[in-house]
């Protein structure tokens, strides 16, 4: 009732396996569990949800506060940890900074996009002339079976330009040499 009242957008569910049907068909930002969950542990769903959705980040909470239960819990990929009687200012604090973070990794995913998408190539960057020409060069050079002879002074990125090569080729799939 708090959160929904706090403006965020909630779904409830009484039992794990219906909540990881939610979570298959929906996209969420955060989930909250509870430890004595029907059918499934708490700790159990936690592991599913993290194995199956590992950027979505899940807080667990008990009543039975322990130390033993609170290592399970982050081992099992939680990112939080609450004892009930949940404090909502408490809660509150930890969805804004969860929230902050889901902001900042899309930031940087969609600043990645951008860089990498425009003044990249496998990971390599740059957006000088003569970087652009590189590769140009690259890209038709993995595209053939031809072995390839890269030269240049120490520190200059041979071996990136190597592995680079050796990603956008035919041949990605088998062991870099």
């Amino acid at each position: 009732a708090g959160l929904g009242e706090a403006g965020y957008s909630v779904v409830c569910s009484g039992m794990a396996e219906q909540a990881m049907g939610l979570l298959e068909n929906g996209e969420f930002d955060v989930v909250i569990s509870d430890i004595n969950l029907p059918g499934m542990s708490g700790i159990d769903f936690c592991a599913r949800v993290s194995a199956d959705n590992p950027k979505l980040p899940v807080i667990v909470m008990t009543a039975f506060s322990s130390i033993k239960t609170a290592v399970s819990a982050l081992r099992a990929g939680a990112y939080d940890y609450l004892v009930k009687p949940v404090d909502l200012d408490a809660l509150m604090v930890r969805l804004e900074r969860v929230f902050n973070e889901l902001k900042t990794r899309r930031e940087v995913e969609r600043l990645r996009e951008v860089v990498v998408g425009d003044t990249g190539f496998e990971g390599m960057l740059g957006s000088s002339p003569p970087m652009k020409r590189t590769f140009e060069l690259m890209g038709r050079a993995a595209q053939t079976d031809a072995s390839v002879l890269v030269t240049g002074e120490s520190g200059t990125g041979k071996e990136l330009v190597a592995r680079a090569l050796h990603e956008r080729s035919p041949r990605a799939g088998a062991p870099f040499v």
